[in-house]
C-alpha cells in the first residue's frame, strides 16, 4: 500500500518559516534606518529654514555699531525679533529644539561685515545642523572695540 499523503513535511514547514523569518527581519531593518534617516532629514531641513529665517531678521533690524569679538553670540541681543523661543532662547519646532549662535566678523577697512548663523541640535552645541552666512553694515561708523 502506498502512503500518497498530499500535505508538507514538519521540515518542510520549519524552512519556509526560517526563510520568512529572514526576509522579515530584512525588512524591519530597512524601514528602521528608512525612519531614522526621515527624522535626521526633518532636522536639517528645520535648522536651515531657522539659520535663513534668523539671517534675514538680524539683517533687517542690525543694531551694532562697532565690531563685537568673533566669539560673542550676539543671538541674545535679537531674541526679541523671533516668537515661539522657550525660556532658554531656543527655537521649538516639531517637538525639538534648536540653539542659535550669532556672531560678526569684522573687518574695519570694509563696509559689509559678515553675519554668520548656526543651528545646533542642543545647548551644549554638540551637532551643527546648519549655518548660514550674509553682511550686515556697522551703524554709524563701524569702528572696531
Amino acid at each position: 500500500m502506498k502512503n500518497c499523503s498530499k500535505g508538507f513535511t514538519v521540515i518542510e514547514l520549519l524552512i519556509a518559516f526560517a526563510v520568512l523569518s529572514i526576509v522579515v527581519v530584512g525588512a524591519t531593518g530597512f524601514f528602521t534606518q528608512g525612519f531614522q534617516f526621515t527624522s535626521y532629514n526633518e532636522d536639517k531641513l528645520s535648522a536651515v529654514h531657522l539659520s535663513s529665517l534668523v539671517l534675514e531678521k538680524v539683517q533687517e533690524n542690525f543694531m551694532e555699531s562697532s565690531c563685537p569679538s568673533p566669539e560673542t553670540n550676539l543671538f541674545p541681543s535679537y531674541q526679541h525679533l523671533f516668537d515661539g523661543l522657550d525660556i532658554n532662547g531656543a527655537f521649538i519646532l516639531n517637538d525639538k529644539r534648536y540653539f542659535i549662535t550669532l556672531t560678526v566678523y569684522c573687518d574695519p577697512a570694509e563696509s559689509l561685515q559678515t553675519l554668520h548663523v548656526q543651528v545646533y541640535d542642543s545647548e551644549t552645541r554638540d551637532q551643527l545642523l546648519s549655518q548660514n552666512f550674509g553682511y550686515v553694515q556697522l551703524q554709524s561708523g563701524g569702528g572696531s572695540s
